[in-house]
């Protein structure tokens, strides 16, 4: 006797299509939760790495942090900008630059960013936001007690006392969408688009710290405190 095949009825094929749906709304959410939890990880072992290059300076600088001027005045610096000079002395010749960049952001370390307003300006963008004093035409000052320092050493309460944070600043209440210049490469990116860590698509989670005594700590974004609001709001 000849068995017939059955096949799925319309129904059964929309009830699996259902669960499926459902599985991915529930599975989506979470995954994107470990994978940003993955670049919170990855964002710490870069300041700590930075950290590291660092201190290696201030130990040949009786303690000093690596200081420099820009050498070429190109008009407002953000805490994000740093002096090629300074750049290069936490990246040594040779080494990879990428941890100068928070894998949440959106900068990446490629020349159009590196040498930002060109090789001659000597002028470099990070995905980091640095507390260190530079020369000449320093960042807009931060809100007190907080300050740009200038040594790793003789410094009283080193735990207490950022270094180096996340890059998390804003723009009349928006997080996302903040360089006019991003849609021309040939620019280059003076800015970035959005700030890290992202929660719910444009609203800040928060950010690593990086502090004095090396340490790195996660900071929610309702523990930071706006710190300048030179042009963008700062927070860290």
């Amino acid at each position: 006797m000849r068995r017939s095949l059955r096949g799925f009825s319309l129904v059964e094929l929309l009830v699996v299509i259902g669960i499926v749906a459902i599985l991915m709304a529930i599975l989506l959410p979470v995954l994107s939760r470990v994978r940003e939890l993955s670049r919170r990880t990855v964002c710490a072992r870069n300041l700590q790495q930075a950290y590291s290059a660092i201190q290696i300076y201030a130990n040949a600088n009786h303690g000093k942090l690596p200081q420099h001027a820009y050498d070429f005045h190109s008009g407002l610096t953000f805490p994000y900008h740093l002096p090629s000079h300074t750049a290069l002395a936490i990246v040594p010749q040779g080494a990879k630059r990428d941890f100068l960049y928070c894998p949440s952001g959106d900068l990446t370390a490629e020349n159009a960013v590196w040498d930002d307003f060109g090789p001659e300006s000597r002028t470099c963008v990070t995905g980091y936001v640095w507390m260190i004093r530079r020369v000449s035409n320093n960042p807009p000052p931060l809100s007190a007690p907080k300050r740009y320092v200038t040594s790793l050493a003789k410094t009283k309460d080193a735990a207490a006392v950022e270094l180096a944070a996340d890059l998390v600043y804003s723009f009349k209440g928006r997080f996302t969408g903040l360089d006019i210049n991003t849609s021309d490469a040939a620019e280059g990116r003076h800015n970035s688009n959005r700030t890290s860590h992202l929660r719910s698509g444009d609203k800040p989670a928060g950010g690593n710290v990086l502090f004095l005594d090396g340490h790195v700590s996660w900071r929610p974004f309702e523990d930071m405190a706006l710190r300048n609001d030179v042009l963008n709001d700062w927070w860290f």
